[in-house]
């Protein structure tokens, strides 16, 4: 027989080694709960070190479990199984503690990441060749000392950790359950939201076909805007304005001429598509995210708000390259800002600001829950450059703002005292003046 009580040694210490190192990471020193791309990068490096000593575990787990399946099963066999589970379920126990506040981003990043993930970890303690042997009390393995080989004996003397103790074994089942149920829920919501979403933003309680943005005002503002600017757009007696918080529904961001994103940025969809006079903005609507032009966006609205982030061109150039990166990814209908396989129009946005590491630059936001969903709704935006501008210290500055009025019908270039005044006008069209 192998060495086996050597090498779960071995596979204890490569673990705690790992563990060590991830939970040392600067990641747990946030408070933010924001995470940078350098985050990402240190994470996943670390992951595949977390990872290595569970793969030599199934190993032992499966042979012995097949060992018993077939009839060949002995005491020896049964203690080393035995060992190999309790190991098992003391690493995921001690990894998902490790995560802390941090798990629910650290559970979402590693599914998006890593097809061997906490997860797939967390899932196979669940397998029946783990309950077949975690039936067995403490008491019964403890007797089996003096039947086994002398080279097991040091198996017995492994220290108890979180499996035997009740409470804990229940309490980290229950995380682990209410993880995957919540998964499925958020799988049905996706599935609901989906159609249910793109049936209602169709749909507008009013008979006008278009937005009451006007074409003039669109030429003014193109002599104002920039590259790199933010949208936050709002069409009224929309049917999905009562679902998103605030007067604001939309975000997007400006990416100049199809000429100027031709020279700068190589993109096969640039390339293409686009005409070289045209102005155009990037955005994530809920058939993807899809790059079209500013009067495409001006037209279906009757409000627009533009921003300058103040941070460094080289910053700015990093973000428009971004958020082109990810043109024709699926719309995120579950509003999981965590997640970088979808994207919900402010996520798209926001994320392509965030610093990339510790000390640099970029968007410093709060996050809000909706739902089962972490999000950052569009209307928050400006709540953020109104509290900034009052303390001096803004990361966003005023550029332009066409305003409405719902009674009258007109559309007009206003102030930026007028752009922040509709931080308290209502999300629903009726009570619009």
């Amino acid at each position: 027989m192998k060495p086996y009580a050597k090498i779960l040694q071995s596979i204890d210490k490569e673990f705690n080694q790992a563990l060590r190192e991830l939970q040392s990471d600067s990641i747990f020193l946030r408070t933010d709960w924001l995470y940078s791309t350098d985050d990402k990068r240190r994470i996943a490096k670390i992951w595949k070190k977390v990872v290595k000593p569970f793969g030599s575990l199934k190993k032992i787990i499966r042979s012995m479990y097949w060992r018993s399946f077939f009839g060949f099963w002995n005491k020896n066999s049964f203690v080393v199984q035995y060992a190999s589970v309790i190991t098992y379920y003391n690493m995921v126990y001690e990894l998902r503690e490790c995560f802390g506040k941090h798990e629910e981003f650290l559970r979402q990043y590693l599914d998006d990441t890593f097809i061997e993930n906490y997860s797939t970890l967390a899932r196979y303690m669940y397998h029946v060749r783990f309950y077949s042997v975690l039936i067995y009390p403490r008491e019964f393995f403890l007797t089996l000392r003096d039947e086994v080989l002398e080279s097991l004996w040091s198996l017995f003397d492994r220290p108890e950790r979180s499996a035997w103790n009740i409470e804990k074994r229940f309490f980290h089942d229950w995380i682990n359950i209410w993880y995957y149920i919540r998964y499925r829920i958020t799988l049905l919501i996706s599935f609901i939201s989906k159609r249910f979403g793109m049936f209602m933003s169709h749909i507008y309680f009013s008979r006008r076909d278009t937005g009451r943005i006007e074409p003039i005002h669109i030429e003014n503002i193109q002599t104002m805007i920039s590259p790199g600017d933010i949208l936050i757009t709002r069409r009224n007696w929309a049917a999905t304005n009562i679902s998103i918080p605030g007067f604001w529904k939309h975000m997007s961001m400006y990416i100049w001429t199809g000429k100027y994103l031709r020279e700068n940025y190589m993109n096969s969809v640039i390339k293409s598509t686009l005409d070289d006079t045209a102005h155009y903005i990037i955005e994530a609507v809920g058939t993807g995210v899809r790059i079209t032009t500013l009067w495409e966006l001006a037209s279906h609205n009757d409000y627009l708000g533009i921003m300058r982030p103040n941070f460094s061109r080289t910053k700015i150039e990093r973000a428009i390259s971004k958020v082109l990166s990810q043109v024709n990814v699926q719309y995120d209908f579950t509003f999981n800002y965590y997640s970088d396989m979808n994207h919900v129009c402010s996520a798209l946005i926001t994320k392509a600001y965030l610093p990339e590491y510790w000390e640099d630059e970029g968007l410093h936001i709060t996050l809000t829950r909706i739902a089962t969903g972490i999000t950052y709704p569009p209307h928050d935006i400006l709540k953020k450059m109104n509290t900034e501008n009052q303390s001096g210290q803004s990361e966003l500055s005023f550029v332009a703002f066409i305003d409405s009025k719902e009674k009258t019908g007109e559309n007009f270039i206003s102030t930026e005292q007028a752009f922040l005044s509709t931080l308290h006008r209502s999300r629903l069209s009726f009570f619009l003046p």
